[in-house]
């Protein structure tokens, strides 16, 4: 479930060159999430960068904190990123091996 209410610690600099696409979360389970960050590469041949943050829910501070950098993944076209983000709460672990 995408939610852009959740509280989020991001360490310093990581959102000084990333913009940040929104979070996604499981309401029933708030042991982890995921964080997604854009940016834009254009010397890559795909430039158009989708990062995934594991994030882990801290008790004592009430909000998620970002544990690693799961994947980076690159496309052609900024729609195409947008649509991958748009699909990644749905995707089933098969599909989004084959990005």
């Amino acid at each position: 479930m995408e939610q852009n209410d959740v509280k989020v610690i991001f360490p310093n600099d990581l959102l000084d060159s990333k913009g940040l696409m929104g979070v996604i979360t499981n309401p029933n389970e708030k042991i982890i999430g995921f964080a997604v960050l854009s940016e834009t590469n254009r010397r890559q041949e795909n430039p158009y960068l989708a990062s995934v943050y594991l994030l882990g829910w801290n008790h004592g501070l009430g909000s998620y904190q970002v544990i690693d950098e799961l994947y980076t993944f690159d496309f052609p076209t900024e729609w195409q990123r947008e649509k991958f983000y748009s699909d990644l709460p749905t995707m089933s672990a098969l599909e989004l091996m084959i990005f």
